[in-house]
């Protein structure tokens, strides 16, 4: 469309209209200039000066409002006009409608506090802070529906877990199967669950939430269960550390190849590495003593433990592994070792001894000197209340120096 500008009249009132719409302009540019000028300064008088500018800034109404509620400002009624203007600016902000349930919270309006909670949700229900509040929120009226949010929280935030399952514990008066209603059903939640309990001493509990770690989804590994295991240990539940043993090894496929058919050794032929911990070889730093695997001399397979030692009055080797047995059963020990001028007056034996009274149940003849591969062997039998016995590279008597190398291989103890 073309204007005619032919008029003087006409090219005046253009002219007007121009310089108008120009300067409605540059007004609103300036304002918007002032008012983020304003809001840059950040303090509660520049933010206000900010609102004034522009009142319909739903975001800008809620820091007023947040600024006011805590100290050194502590206006709880400013807070509270600034946040109810946010939600009602812009209803779909999650973090408003939770600040004006804090609001709320102060002066004792729960109902409007727990309607307030209730938008935030409906706002944005995937948000931990607000699923966290909501959780909260429901605890006392709908457990159930507490507990999957709680779920959620758990899954989705590391930081708010530990609350989280102490708030799903205490709601559920420490039944711990229904607290599992807010525990992920993945392997690493269900562990973090029994690691949970255990710093409470909740041992009954944590006994049966393991059974859900084999079920649940993701990868485990042994070293993944040890702080579970070694409590079964202390606590003499021998029964129940070879059963979560035997649930590991069917999840864990490298522990599944440390095990021998017929042997209760774990790892007895070194072809894994050393698992520090559970039912597999334990490693303690022992002076003069450095353990390797070897993977240039061995018995059988493609490695063997090796052992080079320069000590005085050396009492173990450092390296132990425990083993269940059954009280009354007898057992036979057998082993490959190597020496290479292993110099003492007393050599290396093998011994067996309750894992607990530590009472002796074995110890295998010395090896000294330098010889080739042989088998080093004995026999024991578990006493009544024996459930659990610790096999160990000692020393006896232990006076003295020894130098040397040692090789050990294809360790095995057979039910006879």
């Amino acid at each position: 469309m073309r204007i005619e500008l032919a008029s003087r009249p006409r090219k005046h009132s253009f002219l007007v209209a121009s310089a108008a719409l120009l300067f409605a302009t540059w007004i609103l540019c300036l304002q918007a200039a002032t008012e983020s000028w304003f809001r840059s300064k950040g303090d509660l008088k520049h933010l206000e000066r900010a609102a004034q500018i522009q009142p319909l800034n739903a975001e800008l109404q809620q820091n007023i409002g947040e600024l006011s509620m805590f100290p050194p400002n502590d206006d709880v009624p400013s807070a509270l006009v600034h946040l109810e203007k946010a939600v009602a600016i812009n209803p779909h902000s999650s973090r408003a409608w939770l600040s004006l349930a804090n609001v709320y919270e102060i002066t004792g309006e729960d109902a409007r506090r727990a309607d307030a909670i209730r938008h935030a949700l409906a706002a944005e229900p995937r948000d931990t802070e607000v699923q966290w509040q909501a959780a909260n929120l429901f605890i006392d009226s709908d457990l159930d529906s507490s507990l999957q949010l709680l779920r959620a929280v758990i899954q989705h935030s590391e930081q708010y877990a530990p609350a989280a399952m102490q708030v799903a514990y205490s709601a559920s008066n420490g039944n711990v199967e229904k607290a599992m209603l807010a525990i992920p059903e993945t392997t690493s939640s269900r562990l973090h669950l029994i690691r949970w309990l255990l710093d409470r001493n909740q041992y009954e509990a944590t006994d049966r939430v393991w059974p859900t770690v084999l079920t649940s989804e993701g990868n485990i590994t042994a070293r993944d269960t040890f702080f579970y295991f070694d409590s079964l240990i202390e606590r003499h539940q021998v029964q129940q550390a070879n059963s979560v043993w035997s649930g590991v090894q069917s999840k864990d496929p490298v522990l599944h190849a440390s095990t021998s058919p017929g042997s209760l050794v774990t790892n007895g032929d070194f072809e894994s590495e050393l698992l520090n911990g559970g039912f597999g070889w334990r490693y303690a730093a022992t002076s003069g003593v450095t353990a390797t695997l070897d993977t240039s001399t061995f018995h059988a397979g493609t490695r063997s433990l090796a052992l080079q030692i320069d000590a005085e009055n050396l009492i173990e080797c450092g390296l132990t592994e425990l083993i269940p047995v059954e009280p009354g059963a007898r057992y036979r020990l057998t082993a490959f070792m190597h020496a290479e001028e292993l110099e003492a007056a007393h050599g290396i034996r093998f011994s067996v001894t309750d894992a607990y009274s530590h009472a002796p149940l074995l110890l295998t003849d010395e090896v000294i000197g330098s010889f080739p591969w042989r088998e080093v062997d004995g026999d024991f039998e578990a006493p009544a209340g024996t459930e659990l016995v610790k096999i160990a590279f000692v020393r006896s008597p232990s006076e003295g120096i020894i130098r040397g190398r040692l090789w050990v291989d294809d360790v095995r103890i057979e039910k006879r």
